[in-house]
């Protein structure tokens, strides 16, 4: 289900517009569980879409880190190569937009707002995503690789909002899961979540 934003959201009260990648801009969480699921039965270990749930939203190398603990004997580089080499073979060929953010983004940008990709994806999979969409819709992009601790905590949202020169008081993240919506309100930005969570986080209200 893509998440939910109303076409009438105010973007005045803001200097910028911070947006998510995964479950927010593309739907590519699904590729993800079915990655881990897959990377999980491997080595003999079950993993359910349920159970995959739970890492939605974590940054890769504690992702790495979990999927060891619970048995997968691999090197946390080569874990994170082969999920998200297996999200990035899954997009080759259709890359599922979520209309109504990438409409969102097109309003921010029309508006003369700076805008920001802050995804804890690997860079090759968010310059795939950032190839399907109109060019220039980012100021500035941020991907795993560009940050030493990543979602939840505060260090990507203060980064991109660093780098487009605004206070994060006055930037607008659009985060769908709760590690992401934590790093944003601890960067201090204004949140609105979407998707499943939208409106059940406190601090961070709905779009609509």
């Amino acid at each position: 289900m893509p998440p939910d934003v109303e076409d009438g959201v105010d973007l005045s009260a803001f200097d910028a517009v911070l947006f998510d990648m995964d479950g927010t801009l593309v739907d590519t969480e699904p590729l993800w569980h079915q990655a881990e699921i897959a990377l999980f039965a491997e080595h003999d270990l079950s993993w359910s879409v349920e159970e995959a749930l739970t890492l939605t939203g974590w940054n890769m190398p504690a992702v790495a880190q979990f999927m060891q603990q619970r048995g997968v004997d691999l090197p946390a580089d080569q874990i994170i190569a082969r999920l998200s080499g297996f999200v990035q073979d899954g997009i080759a060929t259709d890359i599922p937009l979520h209309v109504a953010i990438v409409d969102l983004l097109a309003r921010a940008r029309a508006a003369g707002l700076p805008t920001a990709m802050v995804t804890m994806s690997p860079r090759a999979l968010a310059d795939a995503v950032l190839a399907a969409l109109p060019a220039g819709s980012f100021d500035v992009t941020l991907a795993a690789e560009d940050v030493e601790r990543g979602k939840p905590d505060p260090d990507p949202y203060l980064q991109a909002a660093a780098a487009l020169g605004v206070d994060p008081a006055r930037c607008l993240a659009i985060e769908d899961s709760r590690p992401g919506i934590a790093s944003a309100i601890a960067a201090g930005c204004v949140v609105r979540s979407v998707g499943p969570l939208a409106g059940t986080i406190d601090g961070a209200p709905a779009l609509h």
